[in-house]
């Protein structure tokens, strides 16, 4: 018997879902579960397997290393990885590491089934993140994500052409426009937003 699709995230309910929901899609006869890439990589007889869904977090096994792995062995495979995260860098790191598309686990089912849908159709899909906040003026976004980055102000200021005490007047607002203390608390700000 041939296995149309693999789905494989360490929620054995949201993968048992996923299964079912997978197998609406035209093309997809059956679908299986695996709670990890590892046990998708040595399962023995994969034949025919045209999608493959990951989730993004799956704690023991690094998505920088199990996509490619699950490329070389499916190498026709639509790979998406799902995951709750809408940061812009997670996105950014499933798809250099070799997937298709990215979706976010708060989609639609609809929605779910009508990218997932026209991937296989060889359709160009945008990958989905939700758009960051509008309450932060361009140059705010600047700094946020020069701060998430990793840079000190000194470095922000040299980067965007401007003096420090004006880099330290705009985190001043930014962080007031966050309601937040801290750089910490902006930089994880800007992940739950999707800044980054």
């Amino acid at each position: 018997m041939t296995t149309d699709a693999i789905v494989i995230d360490d929620h054995r309910l949201f993968g048992a879902g996923l299964c079912g929901l997978l197998e609406m899609v035209p093309g997809i006869e059956t679908a299986k579960y695996f709670a990890d890439p590892e046990a998708a990589l040595t399962a023995p007889a994969l034949d025919n397997v045209r999608v493959i869904i990951s989730d993004f977090f799956i704690p023991g096994h690094m998505l920088t290393t199990s996509l490619p792995r699950l490329r070389k062995k499916f190498p026709t495979a639509k790979i998406v990885v799902v995951s709750a995260s809408i940061s812009r860098l997670d996105r950014e790191t499933s798809e250099h590491a070799g997937a298709d598309a990215y979706f976010e686990k708060s989609l639609q089912p609809e929605l779910f089934l009508e990218r997932l849908t026209a991937l296989m159709e060889g359709k160009e899909v945008e990958s989905s993140t939700v758009e960051p906040s509008s309450k932060l003026t361009p140059r705010q976004e600047d700094i946020l994500i020069a701060m998430a980055r990793g840079l000190n102000t000194k470095q922000i200021a040299s980067d965007l052409g401007v003096s420090t005490e004006t880099v330290k007047t705009h985190i001043s607002r930014l962080y007031s426009a966050l309601g937040v203390a801290t750089r910490q608390a902006a930089v994880t700000w800007a992940r739950e937003n999707g800044y980054y």
